[in-house]
């Protein structure tokens, strides 16, 4: 999160005429992963359409919109599920 606080830091000085180089501007920072895309809505829909379970639909909902990596949904317990009706 740093890179993104610098990198609009000395934007703005250099678009303020303070500094006349933004220093951020091309390096790569490393360890920065960025999220996968998620699922188009429409695929979705088919996704839940062919659930047959709450807990289906609640690690399609994961995986697709929140992009859980397969490793965390194995962790996952179901005894923390609530698959209670709503109020």
């Amino acid at each position: 999160m740093i890179h993104i606080v610098l990198r609009n830091l000395f934007r703005a000085l250099r678009q303020e005429r303070a500094i006349f180089r933004d220093p951020t501007r091309g390096p790569v920072f490393p360890g920065i992963t960025m999220l996968p895309p998620s699922v188009p809505s429409d695929q979705l829909g088919g996704l839940l359409e062919g659930a047959r379970t709450a807990v289906e639909r609640f690690f399609i909902a994961l995986v697709a919109v929140h992009a859980l990596p397969g490793s965390t949904i194995r962790r996952l317990q179901l005894a923390w599920l609530d698959l209670s009706p709503a109020p």
